[in-house]
């Protein structure tokens, strides 16, 4: 370890919590830590961890600073009593101030450390946490280190903000070969158990006396983008997708944006995509726009006939890809399955 290091610790440390939405108490952390010098603190920090004596009172120091913090993360469904206006109102608002008794169905817990000891885990991620990870059952998605956090080619620290694999790929990952898994097993008439404590809250719903699935729209979105792409004759990456939800829905755990998909409630899609479109270089003359709105504005002067059969022609794709779906026999019968198998295996029995 050397200097260098502790700094590259300090900047991904900053980076991850500038991209954290949540991390408000270690952000202002960070603002009083830089109000001297910088520089000075972090070579001071690298003198005490390179001298043994000097380390314990340091690692003893960060111990005693620790303590949570506690934040409402969800409040329970009943009525609350303003003791000041002697009434009953809905228990739905937290400000600053209150009169009411408001009531936390559950709660949210941050860590409160010092950002010395912040450094320190992010130190720990670099020198000895990427190595036990390499070692992790392949099948555990939670809290994965980034892949890339070291270059392969330097074996330096990369620049990149992010400590850990982005949570909403990994999930998608986790869930999707547990989805392949059961869906193969359904149809080899295997009974099919899914056990999980956040599984309602994503894009599939499983009641265990009906069923019911609901693609996800990410996924969705990207066999159109790759429609378009195709009959546009532009490539994937100029295309970015937005997933755009009503006012009237109720939205639980949405993934972070990412570089190519946005998740937006409809009143607020054109003041996200005016400003993301004006920190975008210019890439098509406006003749270009014009020319790709006609050819696509001639998909849509269709017949009623025309759509009906546009929506038979549907669904003998695979909505995962937008390969074609083919039909296959297994051992309990004649099922849909993806052409692209074995990359996608995407299943769907036949409508008797």
């Amino acid at each position: 370890m050397n200097q260098d290091l502790v700094k590259i610790a300090y900047k991904k440390l900053k980076s991850s919590v500038y991209f954290d939405k949540t991390q408000l108490i270690l952000r202002d952390a960070l603002v009083e830590f830089e109000t001297s010098n910088i520089d000075s603190k972090l070579d001071a920090l690298y003198e005490k961890l390179t001298k043994e004596e000097e380390r314990e009172k340091l690692v003893d120091g960060i111990l005693s600073t620790i303590s949570y913090n506690v934040f409402p993360k969800s409040l329970k469904d009943e009525k609350c009593k303003d003791e000041k206006n002697n009434k009953e109102e809905e228990n739905k608002i937290i400000t600053n101030y209150t009169s009411l008794d408001l009531y936390v169905k559950k709660c949210q817990y941050f860590i409160n450390m010092s950002v010395e000891g912040h450094i320190l885990g992010v130190l720990w991620l670099l020198l000895i946490g990427y190595k036990i990870d390499n070692d992790i059952y392949t099948n555990s998605y939670g809290n994965r280190i980034r892949k890339k956090l070291y270059n392969e080619l330097s074996g330096q620290p990369t620049y990149s903000p992010y400590l850990f694999e982005p949570y909403f790929q990994q999930y998608e990952s986790w869930r999707d070969k547990a989805m392949d898994c059961a869906s193969n097993c359904l149809h080899n008439n295997e009974d099919v158990v899914i056990l999980t404590l956040d599984f309602e809250r994503f894009y599939y719903s499983v009641d265990m006396s009906e069923k019911h699935k609901f693609y996800n729209p990410i996924k969705q979105n990207r066999t159109h983008i790759k429609a378009l792409a195709e009959y546009l004759g532009k490539p994937m990456s100029e295309f970015m997708s937005y997933i755009v939800f009503s006012e009237r829905c109720t939205l639980k755990k949405v993934p972070p944006d990412t570089s190519d998909v946005i998740i937006v409630r409809r009143p607020h899609m054109l003041n996200r995509l005016r400003s993301q479109l004006n920190g975008m270089p210019v890439k098509y003359t406006h003749d270009e726009i014009v020319a790709m709105k006609d050819k696509l504005t001639n998909l849509t002067n269709k017949s009623t006939a025309e759509k009906k059969q546009h929506i038979e022609n549907i669904k003998t794709k695979c909505p995962f890809c937008g390969s074609n779906l083919v039909k296959r026999n297994g051992k309990y019968g004649v099922f849909w399955g993806c052409s692209a198998y074995p990359k996608c295996k995407f299943t769907r029995p036949i409508d008797k």
